[in-house]
């Protein structure tokens, strides 16, 4: 027995070295796992429930009173993470939301936003705690296919974000002021006037130093 676990430590230990130099980590929701590596989720139990969805893979957000964000806990993400690529999943549920992906979040939920209405109304703005990066496409701000599956996705170089839906590119932006240094990604959905569900399917970030798989100790010895 003493051999075999021995064997398991060396073993978790070098895959833990050779995958670390394979520069993705993705989050599918196929499993429960996949949520533990998301916080803020009971601290808004009362304004946004996340739930997931295990028979279709996909995480879910209903909010009830506000906007609901999960972003990535701590013992997962490295701030040493500023220059990447993110790609999100995305769809509405037949709901006016305003829902999407954040990125740089301080953890209270204030972040650089890249969102979908899925009802009339501006988007480039600032409001409240976050930075909206882009909108104005379909009519007045109403993104007219925000109820299929989309892929939203940003570039992140710096303070330099290149937003895209469906790898058509929308918008570059540039964050003069620089308003947020770094900070875990997060998921963001926020009803308008009745509550909103959205769902997240799939995330993927890539960059240097970014790992494929994040490596604890319970993977081995659970």
């Amino acid at each position: 027995m003493v051999k075999v676990t021995t064997f398991l430590a060396v073993l978790c230990f070098l895959l833990a070295l050779g995958l670390g130099q394979v520069l993705a980590l993705t989050w599918d929701f196929d499993k429960e796992a996949d949520v533990e590596d998301w916080e803020g989720l009971q601290a808004q139990r009362k304004t946004c429930k996340w739930t997931i969805d295990l028979k279709e893979g996909v995480f879910q957000a209903e909010g009830l009173a506000d906007e609901g964000t999960a972003f990535v806990k701590g013992t997962v993400w490295n701030d040493d993470w500023v220059d990447y690529t993110l790609e999100v999943k995305v769809r509405n549920m037949g709901t006016e939301n305003h829902f999407g992906i954040g990125f740089r979040d301080n953890r209270v939920g204030h972040h650089y936003g890249f969102y979908m209405n899925d009802f009339a109304g501006a988007e480039t703005k600032y409001c409240g705690g976050y930075t909206a990066l882009a909108g104005g496409w379909g009519e007045d701000g109403n993104y007219k296919d925000a109820e299929d599956w989309n892929t939203m996705k940003v570039v992140v170089k710096g303070f330099h974000f290149d937003l895209y839906i469906n790898d058509k590119l929308l918008k570059r932006v540039e964050d003069k002021g620089k308003t947020f240094k770094l900070g875990p990604v997060a998921l963001v959905s926020d009803k308008n006037v009745k509550e909103a569900v959205a769902q997240f399917d799939y995330v993927k970030i890539e960059g240097d130093g970014i790992p494929i798989y994040v490596f604890r100790a319970t993977n081995c010895f659970a």
